[in-house]
């Protein structure tokens, strides 16, 4: 059954109606959600970066994009001078709403110690010292000193109440105490074991040992051989070693075995 003529053209405009219907809802939603979407993220600037930067340049740079900078707190760092940003929250490229914050830390730059005086100390207790106060001991050099003890601590480099970074060394000159004119060992050779005995004392010396060897009846008793050689330099606290000629059955003094 055909429908009349009129009734076929009302249903071709109430379905062109439909379509219109349909696209301008559909333009409709594109277009809302477009302004939606550009009142939720259109409006976003993109973070900057202010690390390393002093803080009035990092102010104006964060202004420009209309955000707030925010000093939180400061701390040192031995690498970023002290004025200077060493952190900032959020990081550069993130992307915030106009008047947000972006939270900076500034750097007070490397820790500056204060060298505390060890002169006059010995070095065990300098070393002590030196590293309550978080430094170290550097370059030790020694020299001979009449007005100071052995091993007290002459000098310092750098000198006391100097700037020092945390783990910085401390070069210190030691003394040695007075230089001692060197001795000259004497001759013994001949000499009885208490004869000996007498000058090597006299002198600041000792004896060490005494090593009995064969020898005639007429040297027995005497030293034969000694340890330093005769004119040889030696220092106080040397052991001095003498051959005595002992007769068979005896000691180097002369007793019987």
């Amino acid at each position: 059954m055909k429908l009349p003529v009129i009734w076929r053209r009302r249903l071709v405009i109430a379905a062109q109606g439909a379509l219109l219907l349909l696209a301008a809802g559909g333009v409709f939603l594109v277009s809302t959600y477009m302004t939606m979407r550009q009142q939720v993220f259109g409006t976003e600037v993109e973070v900057p970066a202010v690390l390393a930067t002093e803080l009035g340049p990092a102010r104006q740079g964060l202004e420009a994009r209309d955000l707030v900078l925010e000093a939180t707190g400061s701390r040192h760092d031995p690498r970023i001078p002290a004025g200077q940003i060493l952190s900032q929250d959020p990081p550069a490229g993130a992307r915030l709403k106009p008047g947000r914050k972006v939270k900076v830390l500034i750097s007070l730059g490397p820790e500056e110690l204060r060298v505390p005086e060890v002169i006059g100390m010995p070095v065990a207790r300098a070393r002590v010292l030196l590293g309550q106060a978080s430094l170290q001991v550097g370059t030790l050099a020694f020299v001979h000193s009449r007005g100071n003890e052995e091993n007290l601590v002459v000098s310092q480099d750098p000198p006391p109440e100097a700037a020092a970074e945390r783990g910085g060394r401390i070069d210190l000159l030691v003394s040695r105490g007075v230089r001692r004119a060197p001795r000259v060992m004497p001759d013994l050779v001949g000499m009885s074991v208490a004869e000996a005995r007498r000058l090597l004392e006299a002198n600041g010396f000792s004896i060490g040992s005494v090593r009995p060897e064969p020898g005639a009846e007429a040297s027995r008793g005497r030293v034969s051989r000694q340890s330093p050689l005769a004119g040889r330099p030696v220092a106080r606290g040397d052991a001095i070693v003498l051959d005595v000629a002992a007769a068979d059955g005896r000691d180097a003094n002369g007793a019987p075995e």
